[in-house]
């Protein structure tokens, strides 16, 4: 048992390292009004790496790979012209979205006191960010080669189903502790002058979110057909 925490423990923290994660959590630090609803969305990540690594534990998801490389064995160029397809219509979206962002705001057409005062009001819904922590868990998935390590190697120790969950909530906490550590950091030092400055810098990027969003799952596709 040993063994499997400190693997455990290696393979969650390297896991945990995740640029984009913590990127994420602060620009909703940044940018959301009521601060606590930021750990709805460090919830929901807890929760979906919790429920698909059990799934991929016990195999739930294997009829859903086995259908996908059954599809790209022998329909390769149908997945090739898909993948391609998809990633040049998601960049060529976030690179118009970005355009449309910069001209409307230099245009004048609100005044960026006025989109100061409707980003300090602005709230994402609860089911949102829930919603939000749950896709972008689901996303990550599909590169957290640490992760698949970690349930490899546990299937070989053939636990009961008690010790299974109690050890992937316990790497599931691990992945979203950075993020805790963020958040409570944020919290005990929100009156630092520091803070307000990043709070103004976040929201003039704020509006980039989206568009950067779709360029970087365009760039996922065409990098799954390299």
């Amino acid at each position: 048992m040993a063994g499997i925490i400190a693997t455990l423990l290696v393979t969650s923290l390297m896991d945990s390292l995740n640029p984009s994660a913590i990127a994420q959590t602060l620009l909703f630090l940044g940018n959301e009004r009521r601060k606590w609803k930021i750990l709805v969305f460090i919830l929901a990540m807890f929760l979906t790496n919790s429920v698909l690594g059990l799934a991929v534990y016990y195999g739930a998801l294997a009829p859903l790979k086995a259908g996908y490389d059954g599809l790209k064995t022998q329909h390769p160029d149908l997945v090739f012209h898909l993948s391609l397809v998809l990633g040049i219509l998601a960049i060529l979206i976030g690179i118009l979205l970005g355009l449309y962002k910069y001209f409307r705001t230099k245009k004048g057409k609100e005044t960026e006191k006025r989109i100061e005062e409707k980003q300090e009001t602005k709230e994402i819904s609860i089911l949102s960010m829930f919603f939000m922590g749950m896709l972008f868990t689901g996303v990550e998935l599909t590169t957290a080669l640490p992760y698949f390590g970690f349930l490899t190697g546990l299937v070989s120790h053939y636990l009961g189903f008690g010790i299974i969950l109690l050890l992937i909530f316990l790497y599931s906490f691990v992945y979203v502790f950075p993020l805790l550590l963020v958040y409570a950091l944020y919290v005990a030092f929100r009156n630092n002058r520091l803070i307000g400055k990043f709070e103004h810098l976040v929201g003039k990027v704020s509006a980039y979110i989206l568009p950067l969003a779709f360029v970087l799952v365009g760039g996922m596709f065409l990098i799954s057909i390299v």
